[in-house]
């Protein structure tokens, strides 16, 4: 199917802003003081100013929010590079935003400048001024795309989880409403993509958020997709600095048996590990340690921690769709097909459903991986201040230097 069409979901830009003390500990500065230069005083430095923040990041004003769009659109390699071409095919640009383009780190609701925050990316999406877009709280949208050469379409649902986000849910029961009504449009479509800021299916891993944070909200989702009449519904997620293709198995109360995907691409500029975009390597290794011991649950190809970028490609003949997460260099890191009849092409309306992950549910191995995690990030942690309060109180430590608790050496002068 040849739609040149782009989908973006989210952290489109970073405008919130990361804390100074994050860069005294990542990038050493020429100009710093003589003896303020290591890395164990930087972090020091960096504990010291977060014991008065609480906060990696702090939140953006509308001039910092114009500033990134402003860039990204005109001056960043997708502005001044990428857009004239999509321009000139006449292709369109869709997106939702997530936390750090809403203009907090997990942002919600009693974001004082989400208004703002709005106004500055339908502005920067291009959204005429008069369009119903403007009137509404929250950036959700739906938009189908045709391919003229096939004669096929697209409905695109984006979600937003950021402007009504509560203790308890992401959508806002106003979204809730619409999202039903946008499902059910989508029946006459050829094939249903959802987009979400974060993750939908994944519910293993600890930090990042993730709908199972709501696992309420994450069924509901789940049981309104598939008791829809929208057509081979899929979901395309970012947010975690990777690539992986996940998948749900569900079956109905009357026996059909659907398949449920979800194509994370995360990111074009961020990422785990890798040439561009990589973390510090003091953060990346233990994240790619966590993520090689964590048992496989969803992903059906594994995971690409490199910058990357996600393509879908729907083969109308043969009734099937192909997801790829690309890397950098424009190698196929991962891939997988789906049968679009498998994808729901069967009357699913009104059925409850239930759900399991691609390698079953596996919860001790799961519940096993992050305990021990949680055990070595504490020994790690708060090894050395063990040892100085063991140091404190024994005298084996000071033995083993070959001195006495007191600093002096045990062995008398010659």
């Amino acid at each position: 199917m040849c739609i040149r069409d782009r989908l973006w979901a989210g952290d489109n830009v970073y405008a919130d802003i990361r804390h100074k003390c994050l860069d005294l500990i990542i990038n050493s500065h020429p100009e710093c003081p003589s003896g303020q230069c290591s890395r164990w005083h930087r972090l020091t430095r960096c504990f010291q100013q977060l014991s008065q923040h609480s906060r990696l990041f702090l939140p953006a004003d509308t001039e910092r929010l114009e500033a990134q769009y402003e860039w990204l659109m005109h001056r960043s390699g997708f502005g001044s590079k990428l857009l004239p071409e999509l321009e000139l095919a006449n292709a369109t640009v869709l997106g939702t935003w997530d936390d750090h383009d809403y203009g907090t780190n997990d942002g919600d609701q009693w974001y004082e400048n989400k208004k703002e925050s709005q106004r500055a990316f339908l502005d920067m999406m291009r959204v005429p001024a008069g369009s119903p877009r403007r009137m509404r709280e929250g950036v959700y949208h739906q938009e189908t795309l045709y391919s003229e050469r096939d004669q096929k379409s697209v409905s695109v649902i984006l979600l937003d989880g950021r402007y009504h986000k509560s203790d308890t849910d992401f959508l806002g029961e106003q979204q809730w409403q619409w999202l039903h009504g946008a499902l059910e449009q989508s029946s006459t479509a050829d094939l249903t993509l959802i987009v979400s800021g974060i993750q939908v299916l994944s519910s293993s891993r600890l930090k990042h958020e993730k709908w199972h944070d709501f696992p309420a909200s994450r069924r509901r989702l789940l049981e309104m997709i598939l008791s829809s009449n929208a057509t081979a519904p899929v979901i395309l997620s970012g947010d975690v600095h990777f690539g992986e293709l996940n998948q749900v198995n569900c079956i109905s109360s009357g026996g059909v048996m659907v398949q449920l995907p979800e194509v994370t691409s995360s990111g074009l500029t961020h990422a785990v590990a890798g040439e561009v975009g990589a973390y510090p390597w003091f953060m990346s290794w233990p994240v790619r340690v966590y993520l090689w011991m964590m048992p496989r649950v969803h992903d059906v190809s594994g995971q690409f921690l490199g910058a990357n970028v996600g393509e879908l490609e729907m083969d109308w003949e043969k009734q099937s769709l192909t997801a790829r997460v690309i890397s950098y260099t424009g190698e196929v890191a991962l891939w997988h097909s789906w049968n679009l009849r498998e994808l729901g092409g069967v009357d699913r309306a009104g059925r409850e459903w239930v759900c399991t992950p691609y390698w079953g549910e596996r919860r001790w191995a799961v519940m096993a991986t992050n305990m021990l995690s949680l055990a070595l990030v504490g020994v790690v942690a708060l090894g050395p201040v063990g040892w100085l309060v063991w140091a404190a109180v024994s005298k084996v430590p000071w033995r083993l230097l070959g001195g006495n608790r007191d600093g002096k050496s045990k062995h008398k002068a010659p």
